[in-house]
């Protein structure tokens, strides 16, 4: 692997990574509305 393609590679793992916390925080929200 050329170290450009490294590079990005981490950087598009990193975005995945984020959109999945995201997505486990706002359903985890949602929870915690739906039980007020």
């Amino acid at each position: 692997m050329e170290f450009k393609e490294i590079i990005q590679f981490v950087e598009e793992n990193k975005k995945e990574y984020f959109q999945d916390i995201i997505s486990q925080n706002e359903a985890a929200i949602k929870k915690l509305d739906e039980e007020k």
